[in-house]
C-alpha cells in the first residue's frame, strides 16, 4: 500500500491546477500566437545539494506541466559537486547549500567565481536532529557550544548534556556537501575538527544513520525533520519556518541555484518559477523556507 503525505498532496494539488492553467492557456491563445515548431525540445539539467534537490524535484514537476516541449532533469551529489558540475557544463543549473568557494574551481581550467551567478531561492534552517531514545530521555536543548563541542569530540557522553550514560553516536556530512561546511563555518569547525563516527552523502542518510541508532545526533535540512528524528532546540530556538525567517534561529542559511554567467532561455524560465508564486508555495510545501516579498 502507498501512503501520500500531506505534503505530497499539497503538491500534487498545485501540480493539478497548473496543468489546469496550462490546458486554459493553450485553448484560449493558440489561434492568436506563432506556435512553436512541431517536435521542438530543450532538456534542462540541474544537480547538486540533496538540500535543494526536493525543491528542485517538485519545480521541475510543476514547470514539465507548464512547458511539456521541455525535460528538466535533476540530480543529487552535494554542493560542491553542483558547483563543479555547473562550472565544467555538466549541469546547466548547479543546486547549492552554500555560497561557491574558490576551492570548488580547482580542476575546472579557465573558470573562475567570478563565472558563476548566484540565484539565491529559498532560506532553510539546518536541524540537530537526535535518536528518539536520547530525546525522550530528555535532551531536547543543547547549546551551540555544546554542539561545538559534540563534533569536535571534547564532549563525547549524553550525560554531559542531561542524558543518559551512553556515549554520543556522531553523524555528519562528507566533505562535498554544502550542509557540512555550512556547520564548519556557523561552529567554527573546519574539515580536521570534525570528527564522525560515520559521514553520509545525503540528507536521507543522516536522518537513516541516526534513527538507526539508540544514541546518534546528525545535521539534515530542515524539510527532513520528523517524529522518528526529533529537532533539539538550539540555545533555546526550535528550527522553524518563522525562527529562519527572522533569523533567530542560530543555524539559518541562504539556499542557491548557480548558473555559468548569466541565466538566459530555459535556464532563466525554470529560475524564474521557482522564485514566482507558485515555486514559492512549492518551497514552503517542501518544508523549506520562502524568500522574503
Amino acid at each position: 500500500m502507498f501512503i501520500v503525505t500531506q505534503k505530497e498532496k499539497k503538491v500534487g494539488m498545485l501540480i493539478i491546477t497548473l496543468f489546469a492553467i496550462a490546458i486554459l492557456t493553450t485553448t484560449l491563445f493558440s489561434g492568436c500566437t506563432e506556435n512553436k515548431p512541431a517536435g521542438t525540445t530543450a532538456t534542462l539539467s540541474l544537480g547538486g545539494s540533496t538540500t535543494v534537490q526536493p525543491i528542485a524535484d517538485a519545480c521541475a514537476q510543476a514547470f514539465m506541466v507548464l512547458h511539456s516541449n521541455i525535460t528538466v532533469q535533476v540530480y543529487g551529489g552535494g554542493s560542491g559537486v553542483g558547483i563543479k558540475g555547473v562550472a565544467g557544463g555538466t549541469y546547466d543549473i548547479g543546486d547549492a547549500s552554500r555560497e561557491a568557494k574558490a576551492s570548488d574551481l580547482t580542476d575546472i581550467q579557465g573558470v573562475t567565481l567570478s563565472d558563476l551567478v548566484a540565484h539565491k531561492i529559498a532560506l532553510d534552517g539546518i536541524a540537530i536532529i537526535v535518536s528518539k531514545e536520547i530525546y525522550n530521555a530528555g535532551v531536547t536543548n543543547i547549546s551551540k557550544t555544546q554542539l561545538k563541542g559534540i563534533y569536535n569530540r571534547t564532549i563525547t557522553n549524553w550525560q554531559t548534556l542531561g542524558g543518559p550514560n551512553e556515549a554520543i553516536f556522531v553523524v555528519g556530512r562528507d566533505t562535498s556537501s554544502g550542509t557540512y561546511t555550512s556547520i564548519n563555518d556557523m561552529l567554527g569547525l573546519n574539515q580536521s575538527t570534525q570528527i564522525l563516527d560515520v559521514a553520509r552523502s545525503e540528507n536521507a542518510q543522516v536522518k537513516a544513520a541516526v534513527a538507526g541508532q539508540n544514541n546518534g545526533i546528525g545535521y539534515v535540512g530542515l524539510g527532513f525533520v520528523d517524529a522518528n528524528t526529533p529537532a533539539v532546540k538550539l540555545n533555546g530556538i526550535s528550527p522553524s519556518i518563522s525562527t529562519v525567517t527572522d533569523n533567530t534561529y542560530p543555524l539559518s542559511r541562504s539556499l542557491y541555484m548557480y548558473t555559468k554567467g548569466p541565466a538566459s532561455g530555459v535556464e532563466q524560465m525554470f529560475i524564474d518559477f521557482v522564485l514566482s508564486t507558485d515555486g514559492q508555495k512549492i518551497v514552503e510545501q517542501e518544508e523549506f523556507v520562502p524568500l522574503p516579498k
